[in-house]
């Protein structure tokens, strides 16, 4: 009845816990993927190469439940602490600190998992990606429909497109899990590393 009563007086949004995550030096982390769609019939879409991979800024571990900054991998909270330090991406300094590029996270997958593995867990990404996208097909193709119906005389409709931010968290057995598609995504460039 507390838990009941708590979440209809909170806002928020429930997901499962992903235990044990993958650890990179003991930190907790998550990806963000950017992926831009141009058409949804047939569906088209490009994975950007390049993207982010941030880390929680306190060593993981399951006797502080409470701590957001151990179990939360968000650049927005965890720049605050303390402990946030940030590589200079621009000038190659980059796999160190609470925020790295994307490529240099999958440098250091090949490293910890071994090069077939980590290729594996970027495989499963992708189909993850995939089935996110054709998940949000019917409410994305109603809304183009009202926003833009198809001409009288034929002509097709005026190509759209769509950037979404998605981000993706590997467990311990470099499964990823999809946390959240964005659709818009902050394009905000606040460090060097971001102008990557």
């Amino acid at each position: 009845r507390v838990i009941t009563d708590a979440v209809r007086q909170t806002h928020g949004v429930a997901c499962r816990y992903i235990d044990p995550p993958l650890l990179i030096d003991n930190f907790k982390s998550d990806i963000r993927v950017y992926v831009l769609v141009t058409s949804f019939h047939p569906l088209v879409a490009y994975v950007h190469d390049e993207g982010l991979a941030r880390f929680a800024t306190e060593k993981y571990t399951t006797r502080r439940i409470d701590d957001r900054r151990i179990h939360l991998t968000n650049y927005s909270l965890n720049k605050h602490s303390t402990k946030f330090t940030l590589g200079d991406g621009l000038e190659g300094e980059d796999g160190v600190g609470s925020k790295w590029t994307l490529s240099a996270y999958r440098r250091r997958l090949d490293e910890e998992l071994g090069e077939d593995v980590a290729a594996k867990a970027w495989r499963k990404v992708d189909e993850i990606l995939i089935k996110a996208l054709i998940a949000i097909e019917p409410p994305v193709s109603a809304s183009m429909d009202a926003h833009l119906p198809p001409s009288d005389d034929g002509e097709p409709r005026r190509p759209c497109f769509q950037l979404f931010g998605c981000d993706v968290m590997f467990d311990a057995n470099a499964d990823p899990w999809l946390l959240e598609v964005n659709l818009d995504p902050s394009l905000d460039t606040e460090t060097a590393l971001d102008l990557r």
